[in-house]
This record gives structure tokens, sequence and C-alpha cells, in this order.
């Protein structure tokens, strides 16, 4: 039901790179965002051009991203007290950025929740398995117990929460131009 919903980060745009084919139209680009509170400074690849063109007249406000990693490892849960971002040591021949983040992961469907750093947001798929008599969210080496869950509420709210670590993180992100026309994630 809510992996329908689009979850919305509003991040600070401080800076663009625009990406241009031959004949100088706009197909891609990096945008630079901060994310608050942490003062930390991210890179986020913007695949549609249409997106990259907008984005680039907006440096210094606001803007209302979905944020999508096409890929990352899941660890957890761990003890961690406060949110975390760091930058990875890049893989050979690569030069995308890659992250390391520490954040709550807010489960509200056995498969489905929302990880938040700060107020960069975005969801988390996995899948639910049984292992040993329990219920687990599983995804790469995240285990969360979900066995105390008797009932899942039918409200967008969240079952269980858990300190967990992502690695290899590689942003891709979308302007949110048009709220009327998809579900957006309130919380």
């Amino acid at each position: 039901m809510y992996e329908n919903f689009i979850v919305p980060s509003r991040l600070l745009l401080l800076s663009f790179t625009s990406f241009r084919d031959y004949s100088g139209t706009i197909h891609s680009g990096e945008a630079v965002f901060l994310v608050e509170p942490l003062g930390v400074k991210i890179s986020i690849f913007i695949p549609v051009g249409e997106h990259a063109e907008k984005l680039s007249k907006l440096e210094g406000q606001y803007v209302d991203m979905e944020i999508d990693p096409p890929y990352f490892e899941a660890f957890g849960p761990m003890n961690a007290e406060e949110p975390f971002i760091t930058l990875e040591p890049s893989a050979s021949g690569t030069t995308a950025l890659r992250y390391r983040l520490i954040g709550l992961f807010k489960i509200f469907e056995p498969e489905w929740g929302i990880f938040e750093c700060g107020n960069l947001r975005f969801p988390i798929q996995g899948r639910l398995e049984t292992q040993n008599g329990k219920a687990l969210f599983v995804r790469d080496a995240l285990r969360i117990d979900l066995s105390d869950i008797k009932e899942w509420p039918r409200k967008p709210e969240p079952v269980k929460s858990a300190w967990v670590e992502l690695r290899k993180v590689r942003f891709y992100g979308y302007v949110l131009e048009d709220f009327r026309r998809v579900k957006i994630w309130k919380s």
C-alpha cells in the first residue's frame, strides 16, 4: 500500500553542474545539496534532462526532491544516537561519489519503510522472512525483528524503528514538480 507513495526530501540546493549533449541540450546533471541539521553536503545525480534544466535555475533555494538510491548495502540494527553521513573512499575506476549513512529506519509495512537522516528521506524495501520462528524485515545484512507486531495499522504510522547503516549509497534524485499527480508521503 505505502510503496505507491513518493517520499519527499526538502533540501537546500547549493550548486548544480549540468551535462549537455553535442547540441548543447541538458540531458542530466549533478546537484550538491545540504543535508540539515547535519551540515553535510551530498552529491545527487539527476538523470532526467527536464529536472536537470529546472535545477540549473534553483541554486540557493530549497527543492522538494524524490531521492532514489539505485544501490546500497544495509546493515543493522545498530546502537546509534544521531544521524551521520560521510563520504566513502571511491572505488577504482569510478568517479561517482558514494556515501555511508546512519539514520533512523521506520517500518510501516512488513516489506517497506522510510529511512531518515536529517532532512534526507527515502523509502527502503525489503522482504519479510521467518527465521528461527521470528518474523524479520530483511534487506542485505539488515535484520529487524517484527515478531511483536500482531496487527499492522491501517493508518500511516510506524510500527517499529531502528538505527541502521547504509553503505555504498549513490544518490539519484528527481524534482517533485506537481504534487497533484502523485501521492506524497507526509509524516
